[in-house]
């Protein structure tokens, strides 16, 4: 009897899932070590940002293009839950500054970006 429990118990274990809301399940929809990585090698930061509001993929990348800092290739969504993270050049422009700009273009849509953490080779994840 103790071992089948015990069975049912580790199978059911397998199966948890992140509730989406938490600042963590956000960070990780939109993580890569690839882009950590390259961070790494440029000596760039990687903002991860939440998403208030509904937007698309495409809206939120209009929406980041072309922005000063930005390493273009690193940029990454996730529709749920609503996340972007990218690496960015903090000598060429100061996070508040860059998302002043982005959600300046996001406000038409009713949607905001929000600094969920933040990291650097000097500080790591914060």
């Amino acid at each position: 009897m103790n071992k089948r429990l015990g069975a049912l118990l580790g199978l059911a274990a397998g199966h948890a899932f992140g509730c989406g809301h938490c600042v963590e399940d956000r960070v990780a929809v939109v993580y890569d070590y690839a882009v950590e990585q390259q961070a790494l090698r440029e000596g760039l930061d990687i903002a991860y940002l939440g998403v208030d509001g509904t937007v698309s993929d495409d809206v939120l990348r209009a929406a980041l293009a072309g922005e000063a800092g930005i390493a273009a290739a690193t940029l990454r969504t996730a529709a749920a839950p609503r996340a972007v993270a990218f690496a960015w050049n903090t000598r060429e422009t100061g996070l508040d500054a860059l998302l002043a700009r982005a959600n300046g273009r996001l406000a038409a849509g009713g949607a905001t970006l929000l600094v969920l953490r933040t990291w650097s080779a000097a500080a790591g994840l914060h």
